[in-house]
């Protein structure tokens, strides 16, 4: 009996949280800052704009600003994580590319200012794949 009073108990392994609920607060904030700079200039405007979406990005990739605007537009509808998502790695550093089978790919962007590494890139877009039919679909109607 000593023996087995001598085995220290397993534990189940731990499984890493999900960093969705994170990226959810921060794009919570980051449209509430959206919401309160446009109730600070037009009450009128904040009573129009019940729903604001921003492009992350757009000051440093004016062109496809357009495009990134209808993805998170759609994304949202979708569904608020695969917004938050798409905000992220918008935020962090990517471009809208044309593409003639998906219509749209989403391409990193590396730098100071950007993502550090493809790995870095490669686990947040991971993020994605429970969302891979619906993001498809969207890439491909905007």
């Amino acid at each position: 009996m000593e023996y087995f009073n001598q085995i220290q108990r397993m534990e189940p392994p731990k499984v890493p949280e999900s960093p969705v609920p994170a990226m959810r607060l921060m794009v919570e904030r980051v449209e509430q800052r959206a919401m309160e700079t446009i109730e600070k200039h037009s009450a009128v405007l904040a009573e129009m704009a019940q729903d604001v979406i921003t492009d992350p990005y757009g000051n440093q990739s004016p062109r496809d600003s357009g495009v990134w605007l209808q993805i998170l537009t759609r994304a949202k509808a979708v569904s608020y994580d695969l917004y938050a998502v798409l905000m992220c790695i918008r935020g962090t550093g990517a471009i809208a590319v044309p593409d003639r089978k998906w219509h749209w790919v989403i391409q990193p962007i590396f730098g100071p200012d950007a993502w550090e590494t493809i790995q870095q890139y490669n686990e947040t877009k991971a993020l994605l794949n429970g969302f891979r039919d619906a993001f498809v679909k969207i890439l491909s109607e905007v």
